[in-house]
Parts: C-alpha cells; structure tokens; sequence
C-alpha cells in the first residue's frame, strides 16, 4: 500500500550527504545526540533482550512470565508512544525527553528490586511508558538544530543508536557471566539512561547547531 502512494518531491534537506555530513560531525552538538541515541537504544534494547532471562534465572517465582514480560514491555512502549503524540509541542522536547529518562530511570531500578514477579511486571510496563518516546525524541530535536542537513543528520544518530544497541546488551550478559548475577547486571540501564540525562541536560545549554 506504501509503495502505490504519491510520495512529494523531495528536496536536498532530507538527502543523506556524506560530504556535508562530515563536515557536521565536527560539531560536539551533533556527536552529543549520537551519543544521546547510543546511551537510550542500548538501555532500550538491553532491558528487553534480557529481561526472561532475569525473571527466569533471578527472580523467584518470575518464570511463570518469562515468556510474557517482554510482550509487557512493548505493549506499554506502544501505548507510550501513542501518548506522547499529543503532549509535542506543548512541552519543549529535551526536557520531556529528561522526564521520560528519569522515570526510565526510577521503573528500570526496581525492576531490579521488586522481590514480588508481578511487581516487577509492574515496573517493567512502566518502564516501556517512560522509554517510548525518547528515541523519537532524540531524533526530533536533532533535525530541528541540523534542518539544512535533517536527512544526513537522521541516518548518523539512528545509525549511533545501532552501536550502543550492539554493545550495551552484550556488556550485560558479559557482566552477568563473568562477575555479576543478572540483577546487578541488569542496573546497566538505569546508569545508561542515567548519563543519557546527562547528556541531554547539556545540550539543552547549547544553541541551534548552525
């Protein structure tokens, strides 16, 4: 059905452009959202990747969700993102996007907490509320600081978020087999999306990246 709509005429601003990209990637603006989208997409897909395995092998009594608590999770994060939708533009974006970090935050730790498997379930959907409109977030307030150059500038953040996709689930399994048990490896996420706050606290000190 998408491939028989009539598509507008483009133009060079939504053109991924190598050379100009370049050139932008010299800006600690524009490398502070790629980081900002490593941190977010690493926490985002570490706490999914692992979660039945946590409730499996950590929490007592959590197997008998093992095979649901994911599909929790991105129930919620659907329901998130539909809610977000209309709360844009009435709040500025870096500062919903710190909001929804520190309620990440908050569910994501006493998911690590909660002794009592629906508890956790509990907090495993809140966390998918507060998760699901960062990366979309992220990615609106990077084309509005780069809107000569939006295209380009998408595909690199999103691109960064695949690294830290990569790379943080990978440091928690490697955490959890060699030194720590999956409930403290699993606090990887909050710390992520902990610098994740960070981040976004000082680009909202900065100006548009032009």
């Amino acid at each position: 059905m998408l491939a028989i709509q009539k598509v507008p005429q483009g133009d060079e601003t939504g053109a991924v452009n190598p050379a100009i990209l370049l050139k932008v990637a010299r800006s600690p603006v524009f490398l502070g959202f790629c980081l900002a989208q490593a941190l977010y997409v690493g926490a985002e897909v570490g706490f999914a990747s692992w979660l039945p395995t946590y409730f499996r092998d950590s929490l007592v009594g959590g197997i008998a969700w093992e095979g649901v608590v994911v599909t929790i999770f991105w129930i919620a994060m659907t329901v998130g993102r539909v809610g977000v939708g209309p709360l844009i533009g009435r709040i500025p974006i870096l500062r919903f996007v710190v909001v929804l970090t520190i309620g990440g935050i908050i569910g994501s730790v006493l998911v690590t907490i909660a002794s009592i498997p629906l508890a956790a379930v509990g907090c495993v959907a809140w966390t998918g509320l507060c998760f699901s409109g960062v990366f979309g977030l992220i990615l609106a307030e990077a084309g509005a600081r780069y809107p000569s150059v939006s295209g380009s500038v998408f595909g690199a953040v999103t691109a960064a978020g695949g690294v830290g996709g990569a790379i943080l689930p990978w440091s928690i399994a490697l955490l959890a087999g060699a030194a720590l048990n999956w409930r403290a490896s699993l606090l990887l996420v909050p710390a992520s999306m902990t610098a994740l706050a960070v981040v976004i606290l000082l680009l909202g000190r900065t100006g548009k990246g032009q």
